[in-house]
C-alpha cells in the first residue's frame, strides 16, 4: 500500500503543513498546524492510500502522530 505523508514543519518562525513537496500555511503554531494535518490526512485517506502525520516533539524530533485507517490487502470499500 503507497503512503501519503503529512508533515508539520517550522519555517521562518511560522508553522506549515508539506504533502508531496506542496505547502500550506502559514499557521501561528503548532497546534493549529497538527489539526490541519489531521483533518486533510482524514479527507485523504480513502483506502488505496494510508495517509500519516508526522510533527516534531519536544526535541524537534518528527514522530507519527496520527495514521489513517487500513484496509486489508485485496479488500475494497463497499459501495
Amino acid at each position: 500500500m503507497k503512503t501519503a505523508w503529512f508533515i508539520v514543519v517550522r519555517s521562518a518562525e511560522t508553522w506549515w503543513v508539506d504533502f508531496e513537496g506542496d505547502s500550506e500555511g502559514p499557521y501561528d503554531d503548532i497546534d493549529m498546524a497538527k489539526i490541519e494535518a489531521i483533518s486533510k490526512a482524514r479527507a485523504f485517506d480513502d483506502g488505496e492510500r494510508q495517509a500519516i502525520v508526522y510533527a516534531p516533539d519536544e526535541e524537534g524530533v518528527q514522530r507519527p502522530i496520527f495514521r489513517g485507517a487500513q484496509r486489508l490487502a485485496g479488500m475494497r470499500a463497499a459501495g
